[in-house]
């Protein structure tokens, strides 16, 4: 059964529990298979340090060096059979997947098929060195689970859970996968924001954005804490810098600024950055975000200091890549 009309969007910030429950018993029991990754058409990119790599498929062009502490290890665009990977020297088309995603130091990615497998939907773990895949199962159908974020030592998996009620996708929970275990868990929550999608925090917490807090919870769903008038975490692989100190959202109304940096232990601002971006995706260091400005009739993928500052261009994206493809470039930590 193919999902239809269900849009894995850019994971930028958004511009009521239906009481329906997910199925725990069949959340947590995992079906594992070892296969081949199916062979795929790839389109050669230049990828060595210092060169320009346009992406296949869509108007963008990267700007890489030797030394970056980042790169684009895959991207997705908003159609049919849009999500690619980086082997090497290539990216490779992944037809089948809404999302493709490669783990911390790009030893393994995980995939979210498009089609429901059994009456369940489930994610692929994929060996890049070997082309295998376990698929572990997720939740059952007619919930989905998407929005896959690797944890920060590759070890585990969040989704966020979402049912189709009145021709529109609601969050219900979510959803952490144990790769090494081959098991999914389940949490089915109450009162979600109708834009909530979990992501992780640096202890292996679980944080979910409601109205202008920031809500943690641990992986059974009991929350534990709550960063009060924060405003809406950013986009990207991880609202938290690399060293865990600093958590980066769109500040909320009663501030004038565009983007707002918050002490990771107390809740605390400490910082407070002017930049008109269109979204932002992540952090590049404990110093810089990589965001995405309008450039004349383009637009490109940047990255800025604390003081809103462009330091860097990283790669120029076309009007036709932003607007209607709906590009995303998903940045993995060497």
């Amino acid at each position: 059964m193919i999902l239809e009309n269900v849009t894995r969007s850019s994971r930028g910030p958004a511009a009521v529990l239906t009481g329906l429950s997910l199925m725990a018993a069949t959340i947590t029991t995992s079906t594992i298979t070892a296969t081949a990754a199916t062979a795929a058409a790839a389109t050669p990119a230049a990828a060595e340090s210092g060169r320009d790599v346009r992406l296949p498929g869509t108007g963008v062009t990267l700007h890489e060096r030797s030394g970056d502490r980042a790169w684009v290890s895959a991207f997705s665009v908003d159609r049919k059979n849009g999500s690619y990977a980086r082997s090497g020297s290539r990216f490779v088309r992944k037809p089948g997947y809404w999302e493709f995603t490669v783990a911390p130091k790009g030893h393994r990615a995980l995939g979210v098929p498009t089609n429901y497998v059994k009456g369940h939907d489930s994610v692929d773990i994929v060996n890049l060195a070997s082309g295998k895949k376990v698929s572990i199962t997720t939740v059952k159908a007619p919930f989905i689970a998407e929005y896959g974020l690797w944890s920060r030592d590759g070890r585990a998996v969040l989704l966020t859970v979402k049912k189709k009620v009145k021709k529109k996708w609601v969050p219900t929970g979510f959803v952490t996968v144990d790769v090494e275990a081959g098991r999914a868990h389940g949490v089915d929550l109450a009162n979600l924001d109708k834009d909530t999608v979990f992501q992780w925090a640096p202890d292996g917490s679980v944080i979910a954005d409601k109205g202008d807090d920031v809500v943690f919870y641990d992986t059974d769903g009991n929350q534990t804490s709550t960063f009060g008038g924060v405003g809406w975490t950013v986009g990207g692989e991880d609202a938290f810098s690399p060293s865990g100190k600093r958590l980066a959202t769109w500040c909320p109304e009663k501030v004038s600024a565009d983007i707002c940096l918050w002490d990771a232990g107390s809740g605390d601002k400490v910082r407070q950055i002017y930049f008109a971006a269109e979204q932002v995706w992540g952090w590049w260091d404990d110093t810089h975000l990589i965001a995405v400005r309008k450039n004349g009739g383009r637009f490109q993928s940047v990255l800025i200091d604390f003081r809103g500052k462009v330091t860097r261009v990283l790669a120029d994206i076309s009007a036709t890549a932003w607007k209607k493809d709906r590009v995303y470039l998903s940045y993995t930590r060497r």
